[in-house]
């Protein structure tokens, strides 16, 4: 590896990527590697994230009417911090279209941090005390799995390698495994929708870039020990 690659990349963050007594030039091929699996895991983020808060959209519509974000219902028990994102979301909506926001465009601007947090249990008597709202967001899901527990858990793990995607962090040894991390949006997308889930499969290159920056990257697959 020359050293204007490494004064580029930084030794420090190159280091993350080697494993011991590996050569800067596989910890370098492995950084290749990692951000090849970023790019591949976009369109499942995708899928996931748009489905997911649309889904979320007719749950609580369902549950408290049309335009519940142009005025929330205080029975949904939004935090503080929440009603703030959603006021400044609709005055920059105002400014930048000259017109007042629809419940449509506050939906979009809203991250993913706000509808994940919506799985917290303080959340359990007000959205998924029945298995209405459930169902509705997850109609796929068997019902034995169709609960706020187990949906929960798979949510944090989707943020927490977003957000190392998004900061630009390895995310070729997470914990679950990138690959399981893929295998759970897939079930989640697969739970919201089957038509979505057969769409993604026709672009989803993730598995062929995981094979192949193994070999590239010269290390081995966790499943050949």
């Amino acid at each position: 590896m020359t050293p204007e690659l490494q004064l580029f990349f930084s030794t420090s963050r190159l280091a993350k990527y080697q494993q011991p007594g590996e050569t800067t030039e596989q910890g370098f091929a492995r950084y290749q590697w990692n951000v090849q699996l970023a790019e591949a895991l976009l369109p499942s983020l995708n899928y996931f994230e748009i489905g997911l808060r649309n889904g979320l959209d007719r749950a609580i519509t369902a549950l408290y009417g049309k335009d519940w974000l142009l005025n929330v219902p205080k029975a949904l028990g939004l935090n503080e911090s929440d009603l703030e994102l959603i006021e400044k979301n609709k005055d920059e909506t105002q400014r930048r279209k000259g017109c007042s926001a629809k419940n449509d465009d506050i939906v979009a601007k809203l991250g993913f941090g706000f509808w994940s947090a919506l799985f917290h249990n303080r959340y359990d008597p007000i959205l998924w005390q029945r298995d209405r709202a459930l169902a509705i967001v997850f109609p796929n899901m068997p019902r034995t799995l169709r609960t706020r527990k187990y949906i929960a858990p798979k949510l944090h793990q989707i943020r927490i390698v977003r957000n190392r995607i998004a900061h630009h962090e390895p995310i070729w040894r997470t914990n679950p495994d990138v690959q399981a991390f893929h295998q759970v949006c897939i079930e989640m997308i697969h739970a919201m929708s089957l038509a979505a889930a057969q769409e993604l499969a026709k672009i989803d290159r993730f598995p062929e870039v995981y094979s192949r920056g193994l070999i590239a990257s010269g290390t081995r697959n966790p499943d050949d020990n």
